[in-house]
């Protein structure tokens, strides 16, 4: 009996570590979010389960900044020309598009953003997989081109900006 409580303790011991470091990788994350969006507007994430890795972009009236995330440390940090001028789809954000309700998994990865409307904000949360979010076709500018960016810049995990 007392080696079962013992393992038991030891087992409950690993489990708030892993919670702890978990919780860490999500606050370190959170506070860039914050950042990006309180200066440009907008944040988008892609990240893998639990953010173990995860991709951040903003873009600015010239440029897309992306950051390379590993358990919420920055890895890798590109700004790159905007391949177009007009951007006005991301300031129409949209709640809901039936085309990326077909990429809806739980188990895959986790796309989220959180951009300005007017005087407030739309922030949304889809766990999708990412080949079907990348291969699939939207109704909504705002998701049309907001895939279109993630293929055009390799945003993920493309060979270019993972490092």
């Amino acid at each position: 009996m007392r080696k079962i409580l013992i393992f038991i303790c030891i087992v409950l011991v690993f489990s708030c570590q892993a919670q702890r470091e978990k919780n860490d990788i999500l606050s370190k994350n959170k506070k860039l979010y914050s950042l990006l969006y309180k200066t440009n507007g907008n944040i988008f994430v892609l990240g893998s389960s639990e953010f173990e890795s995860s991709y951040m972009w903003s873009y600015t009236k010239k440029n897309l900044v992306i950051y390379n995330l590993r358990n919420g440390k920055l890895i890798n940090e590109k700004t790159l020309n905007l391949k177009e001028q007009n951007n006005k789809w991301r300031f129409n954000p949209s709640k809901d598009d039936s085309g990326i309700d077909r990429c809806i998994a739980t188990d895959g990865f986790t796309l989220m953003y959180k951009v300005k409307d007017g005087g407030s904000f739309i922030e949304r949360r889809f766990p999708v997989s990412l080949e079907c979010l990348k291969n699939s076709s939207y109704e909504t500018d705002f998701f049309k081109n907001l895939v279109s960016d993630i293929n055009f810049y390799n945003i993920g995990w493309g060979k270019h900006l993972n490092e």
